[in-house]
């Protein structure tokens, strides 16, 4: 597979089509440029995150067949950068009890939306007043699987653990081409998992650790 790698660099230009200025997210690297496709215009339904090296702070999203569509990368244990031919967004998980997660779009500093708990639910809702409001559930007891589903509680995106050599494996469900906020969604249902992930391993190292010294 082709990574980036520490040094590589992330941009969003505009481009030129047909007259008119096009937003455009383009990742550099010292051997080439990658020109990225939005993610709804991704021709396999199954995508999977990898990690370039193990316990990499960096995920990058591939469609099967080796494409690159996005790259997220973890900034410390609560907030993350992240891009793909859709757009760029930072994640920012806030608080100590009750957390939330604050989404900022592009370089603003502004909010773009909220994922917080709502009632028995976990929530993403937009600053903007969007009707858009969508779910985020896991999939039975004892495992790593998650969906965002949405406010009628239809199922749009799954995830789900992958095998050895990549982190976690997408899957777009029925109605997910025509989610105007798919990538969003793609983007930071990786950066939730990643955090369920670490706030379990991270105790049980310790404890593990602990255990050894005693």
């Amino acid at each position: 597979m082709r990574y980036l790698h520490p040094g590589d660099s992330c941009s969003e230009v505009s481009l030129s089509a047909n007259n008119q200025a096009t937003p455009h997210i383009v990742f550099m690297t010292k051997r080439r440029r990658y020109h990225l496709r939005a993610i709804r215009n991704a021709t396999n339904p199954a995508l999977e995150w990898v990690q370039p090296r193990l316990l990499s702070d960096t995920h990058e999203l591939h469609m099967l067949g080796d494409e690159l569509l996005a790259k997220l990368v973890m900034r410390g244990s609560n907030s993350a950068d992240a891009a793909c031919g859709d757009g760029s967004f930072t994640f920012q998980r806030k608080g100590l009890f009750k957390t939330h997660t604050v989404v900022y779009a592009g370089s603003s500093r502004a909010p773009m939306a909220t994922f917080e708990p709502s009632g028995n639910e976990r929530a993403l809702t937009f600053v903007d007043g969007r009707a858009a409001r969508y779910l985020w559930r896991k999939l039975g007891v004892g495992n790593n699987e998650y969906v965002w589903a949405d406010s009628a509680g239809k199922a749009i995106v799954q995830f789900w653990p992958a095998s050895a050599g990549a982190s976690a494996r997408v899957r777009f469900l029925a109605g997910a081409a025509q989610t105007q906020e798919l990538a969003l969604l793609v983007l930071l249902g990786s950066f939730l998992a990643s955090l369920a992930k670490r706030d379990v391993l991270i105790p049980t190292l310790a404890i593990t650790m602990l255990n050894r010294n005693t």
